[in-house]
């Protein structure tokens, strides 16, 4: 991100930064929203960081997160979220993140959650993966989201979550379907697909069955 000076962080309420060109320019670094007491909605695209903790920086005002299409290559998310009773949207696609997904059960009224299309492989050719690609040279297999913290759990308000095109064995996505089935909501979608992207087993078929009779779309 580019540097700049915000005065009276505290009276806005929508913070929008898109760089140009898919942010060949962006410098990284470390951004806080701590004074940003106010904000409701954040969009960044493009932008370039060292770090996703700022994500804890923010306020509980903030109902709407859109970071997908930044290169967060490398990085991982904070072991776990900050409470926010208010965030009903959280996009994480297409930004190079790896590691663990933490729960999301402080986001207690959330309803749509996608962090799909990390993993980068031989036939990216196309999309802001392809810019990462070019940029860092990524090897492949380039490791994605691979598990979810132990303890994970979902509220029961989504509707629509999208963990597609990561890199996830069998357990992981176990885990993945039993919460959604223990947080009890009904009728939402949970995409889940992928070559990289294992078949549930055991108690996770159980799950997905569970799901499917509560009006569940599974895509896998």
């Amino acid at each position: 991100m580019r540097r700049m000076t915000i005065g009276n962080a505290e009276k806005i309420s929508k913070f929008t930064y898109r760089a140009t060109n898919n942010g060949d320019d962006e410098v990284g670094g470390i951004i806080d929203f701590t004074t940003f007491t106010n904000l409701e909605e954040l969009l960044i695209k493009n932008a370039k960081f060292d770090s996703v903790d700022f994500i804890n920086t923010l306020s509980s005002t903030v109902d709407f997160i859109n970071l997908e299409q930044n290169d967060f290559f490398g990085l991982e998310l904070p072991a776990t979220f900050n409470a926010n009773s208010n965030l009903t949207i959280l996009k994480l696609n297409n930004c190079g993140l790896k590691g663990t997904i933490p729960s999301l059960a402080p986001f207690s009224n959330l309803e749509r959650f996608q962090i799909g299309a990390q993993r980068y492989s031989t036939w990216t050719n196309s999309g802001f993966l392809k810019v990462l690609k070019d940029r860092h040279g990524m090897p492949y297999p380039h490791t994605s989201f691979s598990g979810v913290a132990e303890g994970f759990a979902v509220p029961s308000t989504l509707a629509y979550s999208s963990y597609r095109y990561n890199e996830m064995d069998a357990d992981t996505i176990n885990t993945i379907l039993i919460a959604y089935d223990t947080a009890g909501g009904t009728n939402g979608t949970l995409d889940i697909r992928g070559n990289f992207m294992a078949t549930p087993t055991g108690d996770g078929l159980t799950a997905q069955a569970n799901l499917l009779t509560k009006g569940w779309t599974i895509l896998s």
